[in-house]
């Protein structure tokens, strides 16, 4: 095991990529479905803060220590996110230009740079739906590049009160949006409106991986609490909430139970619960579940299109679809890691250019699944 690593944060990404897969290939199942596949893309966004927040802190240290610059690690850190994240992405989307699938050539500059939030922002739409996906993978990447510059540039005394700034801005984010009647896509898929998560994730680095003791409390009321918040936050919706408090409260009251989670996972789960998420099927499902995020869309979009040409059905979704179409992304993730993604992962390691910063070794954690949207017409995003 590469130090450090932890194998249950693994089967929490295969537990929230389930819960996506679900969502996206049988979005018909029950209304509930949406709202968990939504707050597994949330969950991936606090794995995420928690993750990079706990590498960077100790990249800063040894840094510290050794007197070098910060500036230098930084770069380092630039060029291993860019070896680990960039050319499967870039496979995936060049496969999907060159089938134009869904006509996503139209929008390829905002998505050949990150900007793919912004695009659905600004045009209102969610469209290509191929490609909606692509506005989580674009908050990481913002994400990455604005909270290392600070987590390096800060003194230690304001790591946390920025984390803080990041978890309330989420919420207040949303409030202006409900208040002022943005669009859909700008309340979803711009930065601000999921820092509360990715700020939830880095508060729990700084603290070591642990939540807060209130005295006075018996053990087991923080989860009892977390998940009654949890129940709450999916039934407001489908209570009708909407308007200013649907728009604020389900990401908030649900906010709890996903720090808890990451914090237990982090800590190790004891008992059966840890047995089950240290199994290799979920830890390796988690392993390669940022190939299943990427791909798995482009899967659908081939089964609708092999759909219409054939006449054998209208349209791939249901339980057809979750049973055979979400084995097959993993499949196809399974090899864009052996294939693609290991190689460079061992060629990256093997140059020394990152050499001094650890973090997603080839036998390590492939990073947090970023998030994603129903890939189909007119359905909601996640």
């Amino acid at each position: 095991m590469v130090p450090g690593y932890r194998p249950q944060l693994d089967a929490l990404r295969a537990i929230a990529v389930s819960l996506v897969l679900l969502q996206h290939f049988w979005p018909d199942l029950h209304p509930v479905v949406w709202h968990l596949g939504h707050q597994g893309v949330r969950l991936f966004f606090v794995l995420s803060g928690f993750l990079i927040t706990g590498l960077l802190l100790s990249a800063r240290a040894r840094a510290e220590a050794d007197g070098g610059g910060r500036g230098r690690t930084l770069g380092r850190f630039y060029i291993r996110r860019f070896w680990r994240l960039l050319p499967a992405y870039y496979a995936m989307l060049g496969l999907a230009l060159l089938l134009d699938a869904e006509g996503i050539r139209g929008s390829a500059p905002w998505h050949l740079a990150h900007l793919s939030n912004l695009y659905f922002a600004a045009h209102a739409t969610w469209d290509p739906w191929v490609a909606n996906h692509f506005w989580s993978l674009a908050v990481e990447e913002q994400f990455y590049l604005a909270w290392p510059l600070l987590l390096m540039a800060l003194p230690a005394r304001a790591l946390v009160p920025a984390a803080w700034a990041g978890v309330a801005a989420g919420p207040l984010f949303r409030l202006a949006g409900a208040l002022l009647g943005w669009n859909d896509m700008a309340m979803l898929g711009l930065l601000p409106a999921s820092l509360d998560a990715l700020g939830a994730g880095c508060l729990l680095a700084l603290a070591g991986g642990r939540l807060p003791a209130w005295r006075g409390l018996p053990p087991g009321a923080w989860a009892a609490a977390a998940w009654t918040l949890l129940a709450a936050a999916l039934v407001l919706p489908l209570a009708g909430g909407a308007g200013v408090a649907g728009a604020v409260l389900p990401d908030l009251l649900a906010l709890p139970a996903l720090a808890w989670t990451v914090a237990r996972g982090a800590m190790g789960f004891g008992g059966a619960a840890g047995r089950l998420l240290e199994h290799p099927w979920p830890v390796g499902l988690g392993r390669i579940s940022y190939g299943v995020y990427l791909w798995h869309p482009l899967v659908l979009w081939a089964a609708g299109r092999l759909g219409e040409e054939t006449g054998i059905y209208g349209r791939a979704s249901g339980p057809w679809a979750l049973l055979l179409l979400a084995p097959l992304s993993v499949l196809l993730a399974a090899l864009s890691w052996r294939l693609l993604e290991r190689p460079l992962l061992r060629l990256r390691d093997r140059s020394g250019k990152a050499a001094g910063l650890t973090g997603d070794p080839v036998s390590g954690p492939a990073p947090p699944l970023p998030g994603g949207d129903p890939p189909r017409p007119g359905a909601r995003p996640a």
